[in-house]
């Protein structure tokens, strides 16, 4: 168990992105029974950067649980577009970083997904749009509402999805 930084008042406290980085790693890194004390330190814990970045890089050193999977994401959750009681979320991987699953809600106003803390907990695999209920996204966001690339082709265009992004949601 690591030790509380101090002084009490810390000068270069670790960053949100570093403090979730670290949950990331414990829940792939410890078992369920573990996981609340490291979690609870990071809660109640004032930890430096360098601190943090010690942490990081100890954890990375661990191995995987077996059965461990993305954090809050269910286990049949991909990449794609979901209707959860009426809301649409679009599922994306995170390029840079834990390259976890994430989740984005359909905001009409800006007629895109924003991201949404906690929304990934909330989809299932039986949540996923068909082709119909897919297109109106692309078609709102002139791209495809699956990977976001411009649309270029007539047929593309009319569905909202691009030809190898459609053929997910058959």
């Amino acid at each position: 168990m690591y030790t509380i930084d101090t002084p009490l008042a810390i000068s270069n406290p670790a960053s949100e992105s570093q403090l979730s980085y670290i949950r990331g790693l414990v829940n792939r890194k410890y078992a369920e029974a573990d996981r609340g004390q490291y979690l609870d330190f990071l809660d109640t814990a004032q930890i430096s950067k360098v601190r943090a970045s010690e942490i990081i890089t100890h954890l990375k050193t661990l191995p995987h649980i077996e059965g461990s999977s993305e954090v809050g994401a269910n286990a049949d959750v991909e990449v794609g577009l979901y209707l959860v009681d009426g809301v649409a979320y679009k599922v994306k991987r995170a390029v840079y970083g834990s390259g976890f699953l994430y989740a984005c809600r359909w905001d009409a106003e800006s007629a895109t997904f924003v991201k949404e803390k906690g929304a990934i907990r909330k989809i299932h695999a039986n949540h996923r749009m068909t082709l119909e209920q897919a297109s109106p996204y692309g078609l709102a966001m002139s791209a495809c509402a699956h990977c976001g690339h411009a649309l270029t082709d007539e047929e593309s265009i009319a569905r909202g999805l691009g030809p190898i992004c459609a053929e997910k949601y058959n």
